[in-house]
């Protein structure tokens, strides 16, 4: 990113809990049948993010670099949180 003259200014972490998360994915299953939302497709990266990427919000936490915005809610509230914080 350096060598192309860009950094990464905040990071933005939907705030949502792994209930809500399967839920909406069933949802979506049964919807679009999508491959990449079966069961053990799901825990897989339900386990990654537990165990790799939710590590890297402190770092960007004590850089003040990250925003959390409630990812549980009306689709438009929770797009106009995620658009408030893309225009600072």
């Amino acid at each position: 990113m350096k060598d192309n003259g860009t950094a990464i200014h905040y990071v933005i972490a939907l705030d949502v809990t792994e209930e809500e998360v399967r839920c909406r994915i069933a949802k979506r299953r049964i919807i679009d049948n999508r491959a990449d939302d079966e069961e053990d497709k799901l825990n897989k990266r339900i386990n990654e993010y537990f165990t790799k990427t939710i590590h890297v919000l402190p770092f960007y936490e004590s850089q003040n670099r990250l925003k959390t915005v409630n990812g549980i809610g009306a689709v438009d509230e929770i797009f106009e949180n995620l658009c408030t914080i893309i225009k600072v």
